[in-house]
């Protein structure tokens, strides 16, 4: 099933104008002017908003589906009332189990393992990880009944095992187990109508009321690092992918599992980049692969931009899109100041770099609109830093923390010191203490400019960076066609070079 642009899109026409089209259909005809069609636009998702219907969106397919099959039921019964699908539920709810069915906690879990929801959650696994750590420690293990486990077996492993790992372990314990009892044991199945998790919960011993906040980067590591990932071991052939997805955790706090998972049609409005649309610089990620099943969207900040431009391997999978008679001059200028910071410019010529005259944006090319960012498990990404971690220069190993990194430093430096904004922008519950508790480390209000500042990235760098294309790749990881053999000792000797200018960053 085709993805739904949240917002929907503006199309244009040479000579019928512009209409604003959301889900396949167009509403409010079409325009002269694209302000005209965006002012549609803007009166459409205000007044879906307000209906609610948005929350709809996502399971309407399914609800749909769920509900046709259901009256099929019925009417092959003899009943050919669709309404009677309503008092059928009422009529199972009061006879379905309500944890007096002996259940034990394995045949529970194998009822949500086989619901549909469960399957596509990103955090199944941590589901499972921690259920089973708590299973464990049961006299019976998965052969425990429901109604016999209390809260002081749950609290012996929480305060016992875990808690002598660390609070953070402790915290992940018991939000991941109480989660799975009332969510779904109780919630979504019904298998339990109250758990052992209702009433309060003891604090955890020790740190009450803290986490342990991770280390983080400093402006001037993570340069370090980003050089140090166009110096990738000297009998591997260096590729740019390593060093893209590198940046695009650095600069937007992205989960590695939605990088994992990260298409190049997310790039942008459906892998369209408008440069005369409001705010067009972001990453769109449909509900399936977020971690609360909303649609969310990152900012892509000036940095990230210079970097992802002006790499002519990612350039490679984007196309430019033409002004129309409707498109005034000054958006050329737009386009062209824009195009000048990255050291890009328009105008023929055999670089990618180079995008034709008079375009308007660019667009994901239909070949490459589902294809994964990632062809590898994000691992590869976060074993590749710890390398880089223990070869450039003045740069301690602090694990895998750059969401952390990000949250700090875009707290100032990007959202003015407001929480809420933060939270939108790295997709936290607004009004969470996650945020305040877990990720964010206080840092001074010029380390976040410095941190953002695209000018700090070098000429000797940014001069290595946008030479780099996808002829230089390793083989193995990538099956496509491996370098020249120039291209294999060029490589190596900017490895060798211990007094390479990229380290000046």
């Amino acid at each position: 099933m085709p993805k739904t642009n949240p917002i929907g899109s503006i199309l244009s026409n040479k000579d019928r104008g512009y209409i604003f089209s959301f889900g396949g259909k167009m509403h409010g005809g079409w325009k002269k002017t694209p302000k005209e069609a965006k002012a549609v636009q803007k009166a459409f998702l205000e007044a879906r908003t307000k209906s609610g219907a948005h929350s709809f969106d996502i399971y309407a397919n399914d609800l749909i589906r769920a509900a046709t099959d259901a009256y099929k039921l019925l009417k092959a019964s003899g009943i050919d009332d669709p309404k009677e699908i309503v008092q059928a539920v009422e009529n199972h709810i009061k006879i379905a189990p309500k944890g007096d069915s002996g259940m034990t906690i394995g045949e529970a879990f194998e009822k949500v393992k086989g619901w549909p929801q469960f399957d596509k959650l990103s955090d199944k696994r941590k589901h499972e990880s921690y259920l089973k750590t708590f299973v464990e420690e049961l006299s019976d293990g998965w052969d425990t009944p429901l109604k016999e486990i209390t809260l002081q077996d749950f609290l012996a492993v929480r305060d016992g095992s875990c808690r002598d790992v660390s609070y953070s372990k402790a915290q992940k314990f018991q939000t991941y187990v109480s989660g799975m009892f009332r969510k779904y044991f109780r919630d979504q199945l019904g298998i339990l109508s109250t758990t052992v998790f209702d009433g309060s919960i003891p604090a955890i011993a020790g740190e009450k009321g803290k986490t342990e906040r991770k280390e983080i980067y400093s402006p001037q590591e993570t340069r370090r690092l980003l050089a140090q990932s166009l110096k990738i071991e000297k009998s591997t052939v260096w590729h740019p992918l390593y060093s893209i997805c590198f940046s695009i955790k650095a600069f937007t706090g992205m989960h590695d599992t939605e990088l994992s998972e990260l298409t190049f049609g997310m790039f942008g409005y459906d892998g369209e980049i408008l440069f005369d649309n409001p705010d067009p610089y972001r990453l769109f990620l449909p509900p399936e692969i977020m971690k609360d099943r909303e649609h969310h969207s990152y900012s892509m900040p000036t940095i990230l931009r210079v970097l992802l431009f002006s790499s002519p391997w990612f350039m490679k999978h984007f196309e430019a899109i033409d002004f129309d008679d409707y498109i005034e001059y000054d958006q050329i200028d737009r386009a062209e100041v824009f195009l000048g910071s990255l050291g890009m410019q328009l105008g023929e010529g055999n670089s990618d770099c180079i995008l034709p005259a008079g375009f308007r944006g660019i667009r994901v090319k239909k070949k490459f609109m589902n294809k994964k960012l990632l062809p590898f498990a994000t691992r590869v990404i976060s074993d590749s830093i710890k390398k880089w971690a223990d070869k450039a220069r003045g740069v301690q190993w602090k694990t895998n923390t750059y969401r952390h990194t990000f949250i700090s430093y875009a707290y100032q430096a990007l959202c003015g010191g407001d929480i809420k904004k933060l939270q939108q922008a790295v997709g936290h519950s607004e009004g969470t203490t996650v945020t305040a508790r877990h990720y964010l480390n206080s840092v001074p209000v010029d380390h976040g400019k410095d941190y953002f500042d695209h000018r700090n990235l070098s000429k000797a760098f940014m001069k290595e960076w946008s030479s780099r294309d996808k002829d230089d790749v390793n083989t193995k990881a990538f099956g496509e066609s491996r370098g020249t053999l120039d291209q294999v000792r060029r490589v190596k000797r900017i490895a060798e070079d211990p007094e390479d200018k990229i380290f000046d960053m």
